[in-house]
């Protein structure tokens, strides 16, 4: 990968940040925090090399800071990365692009860095968009946390019966080089109305890549249902906190994510399966 980037040979402290990265997304703020030249001596030859410390604003929500170690081919370029640290500032969003920010700082290319996380936030955006929305329209019924295990779980509630539960993971595919959708829903089964409703919004919500506008529309599907089953009484009570339960079926995505490969989506219900 061609990991060079043009400069000139004017005081780097002097110039634009855009100017310097060759950027001229607006959606992206970028604040060059240190820079320094320095010598670099090995047995062959003796190299200047430039340390940047950087921080890049994708979006509203992604804040990233990135320490390079380059060398410098000319005056005017900077030759390759032999050292790359992302570090994502939100502790949750770390947790959850740990492998994608892995993968990146291996391959030490800037631009294909930024391309990458320039996406990646797009995705968390469409994400956050949709929570406030679920928030907005349920009445309280839906709340939604971090995951322990990276994303976010969301579930939908009463005080007297739990009707679903949903992981929403966003994961890296490095075959593809793209960010995908990882959902998966636990849904009861003893509303009937409610299991009938979403039932088919969830079968596709499980599929990556599905455009914004099919997301918010198969999500306010849930919602609607939300409201319908809130008027309608209550006929059974679930104690407890357990969701593996025979009441209930687990609606999720057979992506082969280190392979970037989908296959189909499978239906748990009871000890029968059937693949949609």
């Amino acid at each position: 990968m061609n990991t060079s980037t043009s400069i000139n040979s004017q005081d780097l402290n002097m110039m634009p940040a855009k100017k310097f990265l060759l950027l001229e997304d607006s959606n992206i703020n970028v604040k060059i925090n240190f820079y320094n030249k320095y010598n670099f001596f090995c047995t062959k030859s003796n190299t200047q090399c430039i340390k940047l410390d950087i921080t890049f604003t994708f979006g509203l929500d992604l804040k990233v800071d990135m320490k390079l170690v380059s060398s410098i081919g000319t005056v005017s370029q900077i030759g390759d990365i032999s050292k790359m640290i992302i570090w994502v500032q939100d502790d949750a969003i770390r947790n959850e692009i740990r492998s994608c920010t892995n993968y990146l700082q291996r391959q030490k290319n800037l631009n294909f860095a930024i391309s990458i996380l320039k996406n990646i936030a797009v995705t968390i955006e469409e994400r956050k968009l949709i929570l406030q929305m679920l928030i907005l329209h349920s009445d309280g019924c839906i709340q939604y946390k971090n995951h322990l295990d990276g994303g976010v779980l969301i579930v939908y509630h009463t005080e007297d019966k739990k009707y679903f539960k949903s992981h929403w993971k966003i994961q890296f595919i490095c075959a593809t080089h793209s960010a995908i959708d990882c959902i998966d829903f636990t849904v009861t089964r003893k509303d009937v109305l409610f299991y009938k409703v979403v039932k088919g919004a969830m079968d596709h919500l499980v599929s990556p890549n599905l455009p914004f506008n099919v997301k918010v529309q198969h999500w306010w599907t849930v919602i609607e249902a939300v409201k319908m089953t809130c008027e309608v009484p209550v006929l059974e009570i679930i104690d407890g906190d357990i969701w593996d339960q025979q009441d209930f079926t687990l609606v999720r995505s057979l992506t082969l994510l280190s392979a970037g490969v989908s296959e189909q989506y499978e239906i748990v219900e009871d000890e029968e399966i059937l693949t949609v």
